[in-house]
């Protein structure tokens, strides 16, 4: 096991492929703020901040395009969906720890249950606020 600081890691995955010879089971914190969306470009688009080439799916990246092109709100999700799916189906990111966080709605929210303002299973933060609707 190789254990690097911060920015050694940041250095070599400006590198790519090459710095990581091998095999690679990388754990690593994806504090990317925002959306799943800023996640991926910085994590999995090919030449993203994070990802470079180490993740790089040129067919995802073909449906993230049509996802950032699109502006019906239905095909962005099922885009959305499909990409994480196939994230998670192919093995390309392994989740392995999830910070524990209360969900909960208080009584001036529109919503019949917490799962529709906590939409994923990977997220404790409600969003997007701009859908959370109040009681009249």
């Amino acid at each position: 096991m190789q254990t690097m600081e911060r920015g050694v890691f940041l250095k070599r995955l400006q590198g790519g492929l090459k710095q990581w010879p091998g095999v690679q089971i990388i754990l690593d914190a994806a504090r990317v703020g925002g959306t799943w969306s800023n996640w991926y470009d910085s994590f999995m688009r090919c030449g993203g901040f994070n990802g470079r080439d180490r993740n790089c799916v040129p067919e995802l990246d073909a449906k993230f395009a049509k996802y950032l092109s699109s502006t019906d709100r239905d095909e962005r999700q099922a885009l959305a969906f499909d990409i994480q799916r196939e994230i998670l189906e192919n093995l390309y990111f392994v989740p392995v720890f999830r910070h524990a966080a209360m969900q909960a709605i208080g009584p001036r929210i529109a919503a019949a249950k917490w799962q529709d303002v906590f939409p994923t299973v990977t997220t404790a933060y409600a969003y997007p606020w701009e859908d959370i609707a109040l009681k009249a």
